[in-house]
């Protein structure tokens, strides 16, 4: 069974590296939870913006699911369609 996945929709300005120091944490305890960020891609058609996040989760839905920014906005919008919980 693996770990489970929390995953962090981030904000504008997130960098991937920002997430190292955490990602060796957890390497060094042995992995009690995976984490991973989802960069939303890039465009112009919100709709088509939030139906590319849900095939995103539908591959491998979060146990937990942080949001900043406009990746709470997303998250947001997403709730209010019935997605993700």
């Amino acid at each position: 069974m693996s770990a489970p996945l929390v995953l962090l929709l981030p904000g504008n300005g997130f960098a991937p590296v920002r997430l190292e120091p955490a990602l060796t944490a957890l390497e060094r305890l042995g992995g009690p939870l995976r984490l991973r960020a989802l960069i939303p891609p890039a465009g112009d058609d919100f709709e088509a913006l939030l139906e590319a996040l849900d095939k995103e989760l539908e591959r491998e839905p979060p146990q937990l699911l942080v949001a900043t920014g406009i990746g709470a906005l997303l998250a947001v919008c997403q709730r209010a369609r019935g997605r993700w919980w």
